[in-house]
């Protein structure tokens, strides 16, 4: 993959991605595929965004305490 700022190429890798993308800082991706970049951009692949959304929802929904 190339980075979208300068075009080089970006170092690909699983890690632990911390999803803040549903408006929540306490959600973190195990096993994601992050792209870093000398630049200094990041990229993260997530292919299945509205399962993603849809199953954080079902999990606070089941949560047993307050939010």
């Amino acid at each position: 993959m190339r980075c979208p700022t300068c075009g080089e190429p970006m170092d690909c890798r699983r890690e632990t991605y911390q999803y803040t993308g549903a408006g929540l800082d306490n959600v973190f991706l195990t096993d994601a595929q992050v792209c870093h970049c000398a630049c200094g951009e990041s990229m993260v692949g997530l292919p299945a965004l509205p399962a993603l959304h849809q199953r954080i929802g079902e999990l606070l929904i089941a949560k047993p305490s307050l939010l």
